[in-house]
């Protein structure tokens, strides 16, 4: 054994005992310089769990939020040298997609370009345990796959006592390969100590090593609110290589994925507290408070006798806020508003919340009621009625609901009323989306991670009712050398040039009934270029819980040694308005000629979405997807330059597993459908958030929106 690796061992055993000596003596002081005990944070560790270097706690990261984490401590056992940890590159995902359930994707290797191991983890806490007794989870390690390296299973126990974290736990390592240690087995426990709000101290021991740690992190109101960085210097007696560094660290990202509602960390969330209310008992991990609608203060406009001077007041605030094709009719004491909103795109709800709360400034005493359509291109997608008094009283903080109905959607010429509007039209306007487009291959035998960024530029441009033509156009920023054209990943790079040009044309059928039709050409990569035409119809149901589906394409290659592709599925998705969760299954033939069946669940979390998926045609997979919001809430209107131009609303990851044969594969496009066959649902319907029972589940972000687009911009 070197000199320098006894003087590292000599070294890592002092630091450990300083650390531990200053979290017992540090007490006093930081006992004195705070008045009120600081909440003790709850990180990712390096195995991927909520705790604390290797020893998970029994608590899991709270609900909505997301964590982006890398280190450099990852075990080396696949390399041929039992139990030696090594200075390589560890990532991580982790998200909670429901109170007390954490889920972690993780890639560990030694370097970028040797192969690594994807695992798969899960985390639950039991939160119907009070907080003031103790914490109980249980975890389970590198689920699935092939590999199954680290396949483990624990439960920990956790108590708190002011700003002290004490963990307890104990577990199994079910998993037959050799060279990684035996973690949990015998035993693990491990002590946290936060004596102030950006700092943390920890010490533990896994079952096999000790371990310190001191974890840093930026104040909770830096960043708007909405994220937080932190990271960690570890000290331990791993048995690492003679001529590596004994100590590691660790860097993260946390991140709001509700920050959509202006929810920020560690706030209370409606959703959450809806939960609570409705299932008492299961949620006491946590404090949830009672929702009180904020009493919005702004007052009603002089009373209006004369109907036209009320629908031009609306018709005008309306249009000058951003909102085209703007219409106000009156029939009776019923008033009809139908509009498009282009300029709320990463939600539609944000957009109806604006406009309503607008319009119940203007309400004159003898309109009773409030029939309101929203439309794209000329299409009607939605349509809401209510009393104007329970908008009102809605909008001034008096009641939580408005009580909208749900109408069939129906065209302007169908509604027998005096209308006056129709100014800023949306067609002939030029809509610029910009967007990051992301390949990747994630821990396989080529590399640990291999990327392929491109800047996708998408135009679209309305012709008439339903009608519009779209172009994609690529500009490749970077990538991976194995995504070099000849390397072993060129045939997948994302080269510059046009990727999609189409027309697609979208009409409304009675019933609910919607079909988009698209022709058009893709040059998808080197090897796919296509002439293709596109079929998809849909049904849902008037509150939108129920959705029935029918795709079908048809691609002619355009390349001599080419293949022609045929695509065709039924699929049914079911929204839980309870739990903000949808459930997908799907059946048919996908691109590349495979047949099978998908199933998916996907919970919403603000402006994100959280989901999982199984896909089992020719090859098994199974995986997690995620989206997160783009840009602004708010986009620009186009009416001053005559052109839109903003980022994409939403930016959508796959990370999945495969298995075929007891292998570990490279699989690409299996169940797979290109995105413009899903134009229903994703652009007329917002990324399927376009629903009354949607709308009902959000319905404080009606009120908010309203406030923070209309009466603080005053």
């Amino acid at each position: 054994m070197s000199d320098r690796y006894k003087n590292g061992r000599t070294l890592q055993k002092w630091g450990l005992g300083c650390l531990l000596a200053f979290i017992f003596q540090s007490q006093g002081l930081a006992q004195s310089q705070v008045s009120s005990v600081p909440n003790i944070q709850t990180g990712i560790n390096i195995q991927g769990f909520s705790g604390l270097i290797n020893v998970p706690s029994a608590h899991t990261i709270g609900y909505g939020e997301f964590h982006l984490q890398y280190n450099n401590l990852s075990d080396g056992g696949y390399y041929g040298q039992p139990q030696q940890y090594i200075d390589g590159n560890v990532l991580s995902i982790s998200t909670s997609p429901f109170p007390g359930l954490e889920a972690t994707i993780r890639n560990s290797g030694r370097n970028w370009d040797e192969g690594s191991d994807l695992q798969a983890n899960l985390k639950y806490q039991a939160t119907f345990i009070p907080k003031e007794w103790f914490s109980l989870a249980a975890g389970y390690q590198d689920v699935g796959g092939i590999t199954n390296q680290q396949d483990s299973y624990f439960v920990a126990l956790s108590k708190d006592w002011e700003n002290w974290r004490f963990t307890v736990g104990t577990g199994v390592r079910s998993s037959t390969k050799i060279g990684y240690p035996n973690r949990y087995e015998g035993g693990f426990y491990g002590l946290q100590y936060q004596p102030y709000d950006w700092l943390q101290l920890q010490a533990e021991h896994d079952g096999v090593n000790h371990a310190a740690a001191i974890r840093f992190s930026t104040p909770a109101q830096w960043l708007g609110g909405q994220a937080q960085l932190y990271g960690s210097v570890i000290i331990g007696d791993y048995a690492t290589d003679s001529q590596q560094d004994p100590t590691f660290f660790q860097i993260g990202l946390r991140y709001n994925m509700a920050a959509g509602p202006s929810r920020s960390l560690d706030s209370s969330y409606y959703a959450t507290q809806q939960l609570e209310t409705r299932l008492p008992g299961w949620f006491e991990s946590e404090d949830y408070q009672y929702y009180v609608p904020p009493v919005l203060a702004y007052s009603d406009n002089p009373y209006y006798d004369d109907n036209v001077v009320l629908q031009n007041e609306i018709q005008q605030q309306l249009t000058e806020h951003g909102f085209e094709d703007v219409w106000v009719g009156m029939n009776d004491t019923t008033m009809y508003v139908r509009l498009e909103n282009f300029i709320y795109n990463r939600s539609a709800i944000d957009g109806l919340g604006v406009a309503l709360g607008m319009i119940t400034q203007s309400l004159s005493e003898h309109v009773q009621w409030v029939d309101f359509t929203l439309s794209r291109y000329g299409v009607p997608t939605l349509r809401l009625v209510t009393d104007a008094y329970d908008l009102t009283n809605f909008y001034a903080g008096k009641q939580l609901s408005p009580h909208f109905r749900v109408a069939p959607p129906r065209k302007r010429s169908d509604v027998i009323a005096d209308w006056s509007g129709g100014d800023n039209h949306p067609s002939f306007i030029p809509r610029v989306t910009l967007a990051p487009e992301l390949t990747k291959f994630i821990g396989t035998e080529i590399g640990q991670a291999d990327l392929d960024l491109a800047l996708r530029t998408n135009i679209s441009v309305g012709l008439w009712q339903g009608g519009e033509v779209i172009a994609d156009y690529d500009v490749n920023l970077a990538h991976s050398s194995d995504f070099t054209l000849g390397r072993s990943l060129g045939k997948y790079q994302q080269t510059s040039g046009l990727r999609h040009a189409m027309f697609r044309q979208t009409i409304a059928l009675p019933f609910n009934v919607y079909v988009a039709a698209n022709v058009g050409l893709a040059n998808t990569s080197q090897l796919e270029e296509h002439h293709f035409s596109t079929l998809q119809a849909s049904w849902q149901n008037s509150s939108g819980q129920h959705r029935v589906t029918y795709d079908y394409g048809y691609f002619a290659t355009r390349q001599a040694n080419g293949q022609d592709r045929t695509i065709y599925s039924l699929g049914y998705r079911y929204y839980m308005p309870f739990f903000d969760m949808s459930v997908t299954t799907e059946a048919g033939q996908y691109w590349s000629g495979d047949r099978g069946y998908k199933l998916g669940l996907t919970r919403q979390i603000g402006d994100s979405t959280l989901g999982v998926y199984v896909s089992r045609t020719d090859v098994n997979l199974q995986g997690i997807q995620f989206s997160i919001p783009l840009g602004t809430r708010k986009n620009m209107s186009a009416q001053r330059y005559g052109i839109q131009v903003r980022p994409a609303s939403t930016w959508q990851q796959t990370l999945a597993t495969s298995s075929y044969n007891g292998t570990n594969q490279i699989f690409v496009k299996r169940g797979y459908k290109p995105d413009y066959m899903r134009s229903l649902e994703m652009d007329y319907f917002n990324h399927d958030r376009l629903s009354w029972a949607k709308i009902n589940t959000h319905l404080p972000r009606l009120r908010e929106a309203f406030a923070r687009y209309v009466l603080k911009q005053r």
